[in-house]
């Protein structure tokens, strides 16, 4: 294999070609991503001024996709972080309608956005949602467990449950139908002292209905019985 041998002379040629390739790229990349763009974001919703008389469902997800306005940096910076910045909707206008056009929001929202990076439009621009008659009612918690016991222990007393109701609203339809609210199962194994725990009330299946408080504190009492054994004196007779 041959080998060839460069002069001094062209070896500089050849590193003063490279430094200003480097060079090159870097103004490029320089003026390219100072340059403004319009690209796509995710932003999550967040919302303002809920009607207080009126049950609603959002028929969307809560995260959408906005056209933002900005520089080359500001979209790759976008890209890295995946994370949804959010976005807040008036929904004042639900008092009269079962939809939000965000493009009459605009100003509003761009109002809590950076002034470099506005947002310009929205897909889908306008949001909607499924309404019915509001309910609020305070509901008994029911504990759902599955504890086991050691031999001769067991549960002592009745179960003490604090709070012991929950505030459940959502549609009246829904809500006055309910009797109780369940937590989440309470499991354990090999129980021989009084169970106190916090836990975790039943998550809403329905977007449209909201449960306070999220947690409760509850009690079961266990105590130690002992086992004897009678014998009927009749049957000596």
């Amino acid at each position: 294999m041959a080998i060839i041998k460069l002069s001094v002379t062209e070896r500089r040629r050849i590193s003063v070609f490279l430094t200003c390739l480097v060079l090159a790229v870097c103004a490029w990349l320089v003026v390219a991503f100072s340059s403004t763009y319009n690209y796509t974001a995710k932003k999550v919703i967040r919302y303002k001024n809920v009607p207080l008389k009126r049950s609603f469902h959002s028929l969307q997800s809560d995260t959408i996709e906005a056209v933002v306005k900005g520089t080359g940096w500001q979209m790759l910076f976008a890209r890295i972080n995946e994370k949804s910045t959010p976005i807040t909707v008036d929904l004042r206008s639900l008092e009269n309608h079962p939809y939000v056009a965000l493009s009459a929001q605009l100003s509003l929202i761009n109002a809590g956005v950076p002034r470099d990076n506005p947002i310009i439009a929205f897909n889908p621009d306008t949001l909607y949602f499924d309404f019915s008659n509001r309910s609020i009612r305070r509901i008994p918690v029911k504990l759902l467990s599955g504890i086991n016991y050691q031999k001769q222990f067991s549960q002592s007393d009745d179960v003490v449950i604090q709070p012991s109701y929950v505030t459940v609203s959502g549609p009246s339809g829904e809500i006055d139908a309910l009797k109780t609210w369940p937590t989440d199962s309470l499991k354990a194994t090999d129980v021989n002292e009084t169970i106190s725990a916090g836990i975790n009330v039943k998550t809403p299946a329905q977007g449209n209905i909201s449960v306070y408080p999220k947690t409760v504190q509850v009690t079961v009492p266990v105590n130690e019985f002992t086992e004897k054994n009678y014998k009927d004196p009749d049957k000596d007779h």
